[in-house]
């Protein structure tokens, strides 16, 4: 499966994208096999007068492209191409950006949240891992391209988020090295992607970075560690230990996720097989 998104020359976004390719700080002037990581942003349209009224819709779709590339230039991410709703992204592909997972998970809870305030909702799907990442094309139509599994999960986890009630869902991969920042909740099923090996743990960004918290919201913070816990316990569960995850999750008193814990354990208790959601 491949996943090669090439733009019309014409686009304001894709001239950004091929431009940003010659200069000199830019990583990829061939084809290169690279770790990085990938958000696939799509705007739901909330309401159906919304694309019944053109002065609407244009003023929403100016508002949320406005808002990606402002995240994207805060967090050093690049845009691989549009298409209709849907923006491609990627860090450390073209542009270097050293803590990448991060980077992505930050730049994907900052459209969240700016586009909440004007009432505009999105569904985000964010993977890492390796890909083939460079220009492709020729003198007239060129791209930076991106090619790969990890490309692949990320759209498909955006079309589950978007099937689903969910904002940003992400890989285990971006969950271990942004549980420190963010809280994450895991969700309690596995999925089958096509032309990725193994069955795909994902988790669902809730808020954003903890370390920015002040003393007034340090309740926030008390929920994020117990995020942790339900965390640990679900993957537990995921993976078929179920003696662990009921050790993890016995504790319950004074938890602010009580009931979502005890919700699990009984799901435990019960023997329910985890659901596994074969995409196509």
């Amino acid at each position: 499966t491949t996943s090669v998104v090439l733009a019309d020359s014409s686009s304001r976004v894709s001239r950004m994208s091929t431009d940003s390719l010659t200069r000199p700080h830019h990583l990829c002037s061939s084809i290169e096999k690279r770790n990085a990581s990938f958000v696939v942003f799509n705007k739901r349209c909330t309401h159906q007068g919304i694309l019944d009224n053109i002065i609407i819709f244009q003023d929403d779709y100016e508002v949320y492209i406005t808002t990606v590339l402002s995240a994207l230039g805060a967090h050093l991410g690049v845009v691989n191409t549009v298409l209709g709703d849907h923006v491609f992204t990627s860090f450390n592909t073209s542009k270097r950006c050293v803590n990448y997972m991060t980077a992505a998970a930050a730049a994907a809870v900052d459209v969240k949240e700016t586009l909440s305030r004007r009432n505009i909702t999105i569904s985000a799907g964010v993977s890492s891992g390796w890909a083939y990442c460079g220009p492709l094309g020729n003198s007239e139509l060129k791209s930076l391209a991106t090619v790969g599994p990890s490309v692949v999960t990320a759209s498909y986890l955006e079309r589950y988020c978007n099937s689903r009630d969910f904002s940003i869902l992400c890989t285990g991969y971006i969950y271990k090295e942004t549980a420190h920042a963010f809280t994450l909740k895991v969700v309690l099923t596995k999925l089958a992607i096509p032309g990725v090996e193994s069955v795909v743990l994902i988790y669902e960004i809730l808020d954003m970075d903890r370390t920015t918290l002040n003393d007034v919201e340090w309740m926030y913070q008390l929920q994020g560690k117990e995020w942790d816990r339900y965390n640990e316990g679900g993957r537990n569960y995921l993976l078929g230990k179920t003696e662990e995850a009921m050790r993890i999750l016995s504790n319950v008193e004074n938890s602010p996720l009580g009931a979502t814990e005890i919700a699990l354990l009984e799901m435990i208790k019960d023997g329910k097989e985890v659901d596994v959601r074969a995409l196509v």
